[in-house]
């Protein structure tokens, strides 16, 4: 089991729980030395490293089970990477797992700042829509 660090639609309750089968415990954190940005034509983000002035905002999960991380693993695909990284919870460090952009595929990253908020009045819907045969 593994403690699973989300930054994008991942953090939102109806993508999360269309992908795993189990429930758990979350909480807010922040990844520093990494930076997010929009990807182009979509309605999702991929971080990638970055100086440690940046941050990103997100979600933890808690012993997350294998099985799940394997469908997680299939959700993301082959754009991002599972790295193990240290994520900042209040006054803690905890080491997660994150889906790090590959750099191979940095050419679909917009100049753009991907905005949470925009995510779940505007795109959560069409994203939902576009993969929910994922589920």
């Amino acid at each position: 089991m593994k403690t699973v660090f989300t930054y994008g639609s991942l953090m939102f309750a109806p993508v999360w729980q269309r992908i795993v089968t189990g429930h758990y415990a979350s909480a807010s954190a922040a990844l520093e030395g990494y930076q997010r940005r929009a990807v182009k034509e979509e309605e999702y983000p991929a971080i990638f490293p970055a100086n440690k002035s940046h941050q990103v905002s997100g979600i933890l999960y808690f012993a997350v089970s294998d099985c799940d991380l394997i469908r997680l693993d299939a959700f993301e695909g082959e754009y991002y990477q599972r790295t193990t990284v240290n994520v900042q919870m209040k006054n803690t460090t905890v080491v997660a797992q994150a889906y790090v952009l590959h750099p191979a595929f940095y050419s679909i990253l917009s100049n753009q700042e991907w905005s949470a908020e925009a995510f779940a009045r505007e795109g959560m819907n069409e994203f939902i829509e576009k993969y929910k045969g994922f589920a």
